[in-house]
């Protein structure tokens, strides 16, 4: 089954792969000719053969059995060139004509063998070959006219002008011949160049529409990789929205976004600036690549509003694109990255200043565009948060180291003043039922603290070298709770204090009000400074300004109004 497949009409052959479709519907007729041919002659061969051979059917009988052969040779030498083929089966064609006409005359069917090869040499070659098999057809029955007139009967004529010399006879069958011979030419030509023009405009409009369908699929390629290109920075400004709300580390933060960017787009080289406290430069803080790290390590920096992108940037608080480097007159040429060809400075620019910028650089001509540039603001406004949140988490931080510093001076002053005023604070308490027995016992230290500061110290001695999870829990939420309440015991007594120098000083000012002169307000300030606990002695006088007292000998005596002011 396999060797008859490719003998098979809908089967193109190897020689007209890749040709034109004209060809090819012409190689599928032929073929399709050959086949339904081989089958007309085959059935008549075999009706010839069982009726029986005689001198009435031997021609048909051997026209038969030559189309046969010749069909057979010509449908299993497919695989050879078409032109050749056809060109051979239409010269057994007119063979098979011209051996009718001279044959048989006019009862023959040489005509009809002849009109047949000239719509089959306009189907199988085109009008061209057409026209030429037609005039070869005229002159062949001219010729035959010529040949059966002549005074040598040089063939045999079998049919019923076997004995006429008449050659208006042949004349007026060459006149039909030629008129119906005419009308067939003209009319194949034109159905022909009709068919031909409508399977060129198919084609034409197949390739159009091809060329289309390929330039469509370019464009959808293209927007798709864009469409790609635009996600992953997506995916990328998200996955560094999601660094910069999880890390508060700044310089670790500009690393990881700098690899980010340069891992996640497939660019050369990311770089992160942030301007000095002096406004003056713009410092290199991070950079992918080895030549982002030897950059930062040298302490790269760009001065603001220089010759190059980035100082443009920062002082411009815009963005600006270079599609080729070689052609852009502000820029600063890293030795370091030799291999870029476009580049983008993105400003990160916080609520009230500048505060640096994003150098992002590819090695590709023109691989940025004003949806890169939207995206990568994007970007560096996320960035501007995230440094604006950390430089205040780092003062928030500083302010809260300073706030426990000045509480901790401040307790460990306070709790200073009430040993002070009350001396040592200790308690010892001794359980009873362990203190009959005997054996090893272990101290064990817990301090007490209060807001990060220790005030004191509770010292426990047990048989235990270890005490259980649970009791050194509940030890210091004990002593917590012990913290909190001596700080408010020393709250209170200080407010009570406080309170108390208050209402001293609403004393002053009554008995000062009712002294009537200078005497008397001495005295009174004298006497009731005098009467505090922590004062020996108290004496006043008064000086004018610039006389030391002390110098002059004027030091105020035990007698007199000055006796009554030193008491």
């Amino acid at each position: 089954m396999s060797f008859f497949r490719p003998l098979l009409p809908n089967r193109v052959p190897l020689p007209l792969r890749g040709k034109s479709e004209n060809w090819i519907i012409r190689e599928r007729i032929f073929q399709t000719i050959l086949l339904g041919g081989l089958g007309v002659s085959t059935v008549t061969s075999a009706a010839v053969l069982f009726s029986g051979v005689s001198v009435g059917n031997s021609g048909l009988f051997i026209f038969s059995l030559i189309y046969q052969i010749s069909s057979i040779i010509l449908i299993l030498t497919r695989r050879q060139s078409y032109i050749l083929r056809s060109g051979l089966y239409m010269v057994l064609v007119y063979a098979l004509g011209l051996y009718s006409l001279t044959a048989n005359g006019l009862t023959g069917i040489g005509f009809l063998v002849l009109l047949v090869l000239i719509v089959l040499s306009a189907v199988l070659a085109g009008p061209r070959s057409s026209l030429g098999f037609a005039v070869i057809s005229l002159l062949t029955v001219y010729l035959a006219a010529s040949t059966n007139t002549g005074s040598s009967d040089l063939l045999q004529i079998t049919a019923r002008y076997y004995d006429s010399k008449n050659a208006t006879d042949w004349l007026t069958i060459g006149a039909f011949f030629t008129v119906i011979l005419s009308m067939t030419s003209i009319s194949l030509g034109m159905l022909l160049s009709s068919l031909q023009r409508a399977m060129d405009a198919r084609i034409k409009m197949a390739e159009q529409v091809e060329m289309e369908r390929a330039g469509l699929e370019q464009r959808i390629k293209e927007r798709t990789s864009e469409l790609e290109r635009r996600l992953i920075q997506i995916r990328a400004a998200a996955d560094i929205s999601r660094i910069i709300s999880s890390i508060l580390d700044s310089q670790s933060l500009f690393q990881q976004v700098a690899d980010i960017i340069q891992q996640r787009t497939n660019l050369y080289y990311v770089g992160i600036f942030i301007v000095d406290d002096s406004g003056q430069y713009a410092v290199l803080r991070a950079g992918s690549g080895e030549a982002g790290q030897r950059m930062v390590a040298e302490g790269h920096r760009l001065v603001v509003g220089g010759n190059s992108m980035i100082g443009w940037a920062t002082a411009n608080r815009q963005a600006r694109i270079a599609l080729d480097v070689g052609v852009e007159a502000v820029r600063f040429n890293n030795p370091y990255l030799p291999e870029t060809h476009s580049e983008v400075a993105i400003p990160i620019v916080g609520r009230y200043k500048t505060l640096g910028a994003l150098s992002i650089q590819s090695k590709e001509s023109n691989a940025f565009d004003e949806g890169d540039i939207v995206i990568l603001q994007g970007i560096a406004d996320s960035l501007a948060i995230a440094i604006e949140n950390t430089r205040l988490f780092q003062q928030s931080q500083l302010d809260l180291e300073e706030i426990r510093s000045l509480n901790r001076q401040y307790l460990e002053q306070a709790w200073s003043e009430v040993l002070v005023s009350t001396g040592q604070l200790q308690y010892s308490y001794e359980n009873p039922s362990l203190a009959v027995r005997s054996g090893e016992v272990h101290p064990h230290q817990f301090p007490i603290i209060l807001r990060d500061q220790p005030i004191g110290e509770l010292t426990l001695e047990t048989p235990m070298e270890s005490l259980p999870a649970e009791d050194r829990e509940m030890i210091e939420t004990i002593l917590a709770q012990t913290a909190l309440t001596l700080e408010s015991a020393r709250l209170l007594a200080e407010t009570q204090r406080k309170a108390a120098q208050e209402e001293k000083i609403n004393e002053f000012t009554t008995l000062f009000t009712r002294a009537l002169n200078i005497e008397e307000i001495l005295k009174t300030a004298v006497q009731e400074i005098g009467q505090l606990p922590t004062v020996a002695e108290a004496s006043v006088y008064l000086a004018p300004s610039g006389v030391d007292l002390t110098l002059q000998g004027n030091q105020p005596k035990h007698n007199g109004h000055n006796q009554e002011a030193n008491q």
